[in-house]
């Protein structure tokens, strides 16, 4: 869905608020049309983009990433790309290693997550201890309670990936109208295509992060 017509549905919607049924009037000042989102991270330090809506491993995945096959540590920020509130997360256990998915709302119509982060700023790592225990290759959220609110560029995560192993899953969803997070799965996007100009260049001219699927997307066109 094109990002104009995705401005164009909540700049006049009024939805209902998560609990008590209060209704939630949408600020609009910080959104654009079209959605533009900064990158996230320091694409001059991206090796390889993984792109959204194709297969890889064996599954289709929805969400794209970046790669950093050439870090020296899992040390790489994650900013974020526009103004949001964390509304969801979860903490599991991959290969060993102890894993953090971050689920992002926005005013603007888009909501948008982090997978594999490593290590957080002490003040949302703080937030994140009250999370269900993390199991075994269980990702499932946990609604955050108290939202947290960040403003575009502000830092989310320190680090990234698995030891020997630097990366980051980024995926970008219509919100179909809905204030409360919900099907985090659902409306997935080309976060490609929201970059400012300067970026998408960079980015796009990046070489595929996936072998067999290259640069092939359902989304991506």
């Amino acid at each position: 869905m094109k990002t104009s017509i995705i401005f164009g549905l909540v700049a006049v919607l009024v939805v209902l608020g998560a609990f008590a049924g209060a209704i939630h009037y949408r600020d609009l000042s910080a959104c654009t049309d079209p959605m533009v989102l900064e990158a996230p991270v320091d694409i001059n330090r991206a090796t390889s983009i993984l792109y959204p809506g194709q297969m890889r491993g064996g599954d289709f995945k929805r969400h794209g990433g970046f790669r950093f096959d050439t870090a020296t540590s899992n040390a790489v920020e994650v900013r974020a790309p526009i103004d949001s509130t964390l509304s969801a997360a979860s903490r599991y256990i991959e290969r060993g290693q102890l894993q953090y998915l971050l689920d992002f709302e926005t005013e603007c119509g888009v909501r948008y997550r982090f997978d594999h982060i490593l290590a957080m700023p002490p003040a949302l790592s703080a937030v994140l201890e009250t999370l269900p225990a993390a199991k075994v290759d269980d990702s499932r959220t946990t609604g955050v309670s108290r939202g947290v609110r960040f403003k575009k560029g502000e830092l989310i995560a320190t680090e990234v990936g698995m030891p020997g192993n630097v990366f980051v899953d980024f995926g970008v969803y219509e919100s179909g109208g809905l204030l409360q997070f919900q099907g985090p799965q659902s409306n997935p996007l080309c976060w490609l295509d929201m970059l400012p100009a300067s970026q998408a260049v960079i980015v796009k001219g990046l070489p595929a992060g996936d072998q067999n699927s290259g640069t092939k997307s359902e989304y991506c066109r």
